[in-house]
C-alpha cells in the first residue's frame, strides 16, 4: 500500500508574540503513519506522529531576535513554512552591565553581547579612560546607549569595570 498525505494550510504566518496554531493532515489510508518535525527550538510540534488522518499543533514562541524569522516544518513529509515578523522594540536610552561575550570588530568598531542583547560601538562612542581595547569576552563593562528599532543598542558609552 502506497501512503499519500496531503497537509493544510502549507504555509502560515504567525503574530511576532507567537502563539499556537493547527495543521490538517489528510492520509490516503487509516493505516499511514506518519511524522512531524522542526528544524528550530523556536517551534514545537505535538504530536510528533500520527496514524491515518489528523491534526498537528505548532507552538511558536515570540520573535524577540530583531529580525524576521522563517523555517520550514516537515508534516507528513510535507513542507509547511512557518513566518514570523519580529517584535515591536521601544527604542530609547537603556543601560546594561554585565559579563562581555561574542566580541567581533576592532576598536572603534565592535558589537558584543551583553544581558542577552547586541551591543554596537562606533567612533562616536565614548570609552572611559579611553580604553577600547579592553573590551573584551569575559570583561565586566557597564554600557549606556539606544536601543534601536533592530533590538540592537547602540552603544554612547562604555565603561570597563573588569576583565
Amino acid at each position: 500500500m502506497v501512503c499519500t498525505f496531503a497537509v493544510t494550510p502549507v504555509a502560515v504566518p504567525v503574530e511576532a508574540e507567537g502563539g499556537q496554531l493547527s495543521l490538517t493532515v489528510q492520509a490516503s489510508s487509516a493505516n499511514c503513519t506518519w511524522t512531524a518535525t522542526s528544524p528550530v527550538s523556536w517551534i514545537a510540534v505535538a504530536p510528533a506522529s500520527g496514524t491515518a488522518s489528523g491534526s498537528v499543533r505548532l507552538t511558536v514562541q515570540g520573535n524577540t531576535t530583531g529580525l524576521p524569522r522563517t523555517a520550514t516544518v516537515l508534516v507528513a513529509g510535507q513542507p509547511v513554512v512557518v513566518s514570523q515578523p519580529p517584535a515591536t522594540v521601544q527604542q530609547g536610552e537603556v543601560r546594561l552591565e554585565g559579563t562581555v561575550s561574542q566580541v567581533s570588530g576592532s576598536c572603534p568598531a565592535l558589537s558584543f553581547r551583553l544581558e542577552g542583547r547586541t551591543v554596537q560601538t562606533s567612533p562616536a562612542t565614548h570609552f572611559v579612560a579611553d580604553r577600547c581595547d579592553r573590551v573584551r569576552s569575559g570583561a565586566t563593562v557597564d554600557v549606556r546607549g539606544e536601543l534601536q528599532s533592530t533590538g540592537v543598542v547602540l552603544a554612547t558609552r562604555v565603561m570597563v569595570r573588569q576583565q
